[in-house]
């Protein structure tokens, strides 16, 4: 069993459980507001205030108990999709590092880490998807997580649990579609190829929600995507976007206001995948998985 928990910009997220090839089991869930001056943009500004919240969230849900999986999603995280040779992981991070810092002279204290996505890409090597993070961040996070006592088991990165939760659920496997999380103001435009992602774009929303402006939003940022999708690849057309974070109703008032795209618009489900158990199931509450999706997508194993 794992505390699988994230921080956007206003909110802490958690969901405990635990995941196979085929199910995700979830005993609890929970979201908060997060405290005022503690955080700005998912980067952690008051360790003291951030280190008293924890402590009292991880009284709340049992998090002594089990395993904590952190989920970062930031625009000060960097992720690009390279490929490299087949060498050792210490020559393929050093390939990473080249690679981010190749067009500046300035000296950085970044981390850098990699996924692999493809082990035979078509050059030849392998293809990864490389990131690279601001080390005080991490460093941050990591004590402010352990002086809250938490049992912190690993730090991952918000594409990356988009891409486990490609290669989890069957109708994210094939055709060319966008992966599109809605969470407050932030707005996630994934674009992935036959369950293969590509690239995300990140914007902060200014449109008030559910208003005509927000549907059309939306809409230009999809729109976006699929003239980057035309310029790559011109016979690979987007037939799809999957919304996630949203209601039906909103998922409904998007279908009808997004007809000009010419592609079905669907809200991103989860048949018989993931299953409420325990204190969850006991909740009575309405569980929403595309507001929890970096959560879920952090217990995936792979």
């Amino acid at each position: 069993m794992s505390n699988s928990i994230f921080c956007s910009p206003t909110h802490f997220k958690v969901v405990v459980g635990d995941a196979d090839s085929r199910t995700v089991r979830i005993q609890d869930f929970g979201e908060e507001i997060l405290p005022t001056g503690g955080m700005i943009n998912s980067i952690i500004t008051d360790e003291d205030i951030m280190t008293r919240f924890f402590s009292e969230m991880g009284a709340k849900y049992g998090f002594a108990r089990n395993q904590t999986l952190l989920v970062i999603d930031s625009n000060n995280i960097q992720t690009k999709i390279i490929d490299v040779p087949a060498v050792s992981d210490i020559k393929v991070l050093e390939f990473i590092k080249r690679s981010f810092n190749q067009y500046s002279d300035a000296v950085t204290d970044d981390v850098y880490d990699f996924t692999v996505l493809n082990p035979r890409a078509e050059s030849g090597g392998v293809s990864v998807l490389a990131v690279s993070v601001n080390k005080q961040m991490l460093q941050t996070y990591k004590s402010v997580l352990i002086g809250a006592g938490y049992d912190l088991k690993s730090v991952n990165v918000g594409v990356n649990t988009q891409i486990k939760l490609a290669k989890f659920l069957p109708q994210l496997k094939e055709g060319t579609y966008v992966f599109t999380q809605i969470d407050g103001r932030n707005l996630s435009v994934s674009l992935f190829e036959n369950g293969n992602f590509r690239i995300v774009n990140k914007s902060r929303m200014v449109q008030q929600e559910n208003s005509a402006e927000w549907f059309s939003e939306i809409g230009n940022a999809i729109s976006s995507m699929q003239q980057f999708s035309k310029s790559q690849r011109s016979n690979l057309n987007i037939t799809t976007a999957y919304f996630a974070g949203l209601y039906a109703n909103q998922i409904a008032q998007l279908a009808a206001n997004l007809t000009h795209l010419g592609i079905d618009i669907r809200e991103l489900n989860f048949p018989d995948s993931v299953r409420l158990e325990g204190k969850a199931a006991q909740k009575g509450e309405y569980f929403n998985p595309g507001k929890f999706l970096l959560n879920i997508g952090n217990l995936l194993k792979k």
